[in-house]
């Protein structure tokens, strides 16, 4: 679509460069809410991160008293409701990861919270399960929402921390919960799990002219009472909590290992 508009705009450009005008162009002004977006800091750059999938690590960012005081009642049970329906109503893969990078883009803040507290939560829910399959099926279960949710972050920003932390914490789990020690990949993301469809199904992109979440009716989070976003203090990126996602490198999607549960 966006190859179609260059095309159509270049030839809307040399059609006008043919006809005659009089006096200089006149500039639309652009609304205001356009002109304030542009100059705001991006809500993604500013959340803060754990600086590594350790639990320690993890619960110190979910621990902060900015998120505690908006943090609603029953958060983690219910954050992943949006992305449930969006894949039973989905009908293809693409259409899902579509509509979830939808959600991710309107509720940042939101999502970036439900990664946290769906990875803090899978490790207490583990130590009160006693029998193998009931940890296995926790496990497949919270990856997928994370895999899902990791790979969203990383087709609209490129913020590869999400996939970064969700592989580290799969890679530790295997060993104590699936008894090997797997290099998640293609293949053995397939073996983990029954995904439904071929290949080329996933990969075909939908015809969607308007909103997958729009189309789908997909019942949309409420919104936080207030963003819990951090000041971005460059001279004091040393805390790895707070270092602007731009000065953290990480994998590219190519070169990075698939996660269960997509």
């Amino acid at each position: 679509m966006s190859g179609l508009s260059s095309v159509v705009a270049a030839i809307l450009l040399s059609l006008s460069s043919g006809c005659a005008t009089s006096g200089p162009p006149v500039e639309a002004a652009e609304p205001p809410d356009i002109v304030d977006a542009r100059n705001r800091t991006p809500e993604w750059t500013t959340l803060p991160h754990p600086n590594s999938s350790a639990v320690a690590s993890i619960e110190q960012i979910l621990q902060d008293r900015v998120w505690t005081s908006i943090r609603p009642e029953g958060f983690e049970e219910k954050c992943d409701q949006a992305i449930i329906e969006l894949r039973t109503h989905s009908s293809n893969e693409a259409e899902f990861k579509i509509g979830l990078r939808e959600l991710i883009n309107k509720h940042t803040t939101y999502y970036h919270y439900c990664f946290y507290e769906k990875l803090d939560a899978l490790e207490k829910r583990l130590k009160t399960e006693d029998y193998v399959e009931d940890r296995q099926a926790t496990v497949l279960k919270t990856f997928r929402t994370l895999t899902p949710l990791a790979r969203a972050f990383l087709d609209n920003w490129r913020e590869s921390r999400y996939l970064r932390i969700a592989s580290e914490r799969y890679q530790k789990l295997s060993p104590r919960i699936f008894f090997r020690t797997v290099e998640p990949n293609a293949e053995n993301t397939r073996e983990l799990v029954n995904l439904q469809g071929t290949q080329e199904q996933q990969d075909r992109l939908p015809d969607a002219p308007t909103s997958v979440v729009e189309r789908l009716k997909v019942t949309e989070p409420a919104g936080l009472t207030a963003v819990p976003t951090m000041e971005l203090d460059l001279e004091s990126s040393a805390d790895p909590t707070r270092a602007p996602a731009s000065s953290e490198p990480g994998p590219v999607m190519d070169d990075h290992p698939d996660l269960p549960l997509e």
